[in-house]
């Protein structure tokens, strides 16, 4: 996927750094090899893509891929994890119960939980002014599937 250097040059400024030569060094580089990631012609090491992340914030993901929120996502671990045993929880009763889930259906309970921890922790990152964005945000994360698909 192309445009990962135009991000990493967009992480590079949010940071307040201009030019490509103080920031490298930062991060564990040189400007020369600097200028050869913004340009896409040689991939950062993993070593320097977790500098990056570390010190301007960004998400990996939306680095490489430009999906997702540019900014990492604080995610309640603790809150993922229980949520997660409590659902394979009811799975495990509806199947005492005589109940069989395929385990697609038990995949798509779990990222249903892990969309709705990210939710959360979105939800409290950003303020939402817009009406609509608003009533989006109280949608839930198969309602969002299922809107973008018949979109």
């Amino acid at each position: 996927m192309k445009g990962w250097g135009k991000r990493l040059a967009q992480a590079r400024l949010k940071v307040g750094h201009d030019n490509k030569t103080t920031f490298p060094l930062q991060v564990g580089s040189n400007r020369s090899s600097w200028a050869k990631f913004e340009d896409e012609i040689v991939a950062p090491d993993f070593e320097i893509m977790m500098q990056v992340k570390e010190l301007t914030g960004v998400s990996l993901d939306w680095i490489a891929s430009g999906i997702g929120p540019e900014t990492a996502v604080g995610l309640d671990r603790s809150a993922l994890v229980t949520s997660v045993t409590a659902a394979l929880k009811i799975v495990e009763s509806a199947r005492a119960q005589g109940r069989d889930y395929k385990p697609e259906d038990v995949v798509t309970f779990i990222v249903d939980i892990y969309e709705s921890v990210i939710k959360e922790s979105l939800d409290k990152d950003i303020p939402s002014t817009d009406s609509e964005q608003n009533s989006l945000s109280q949608e839930s994360p198969s309602d969002a599937r299922r809107r973008k698909t018949h979109s």
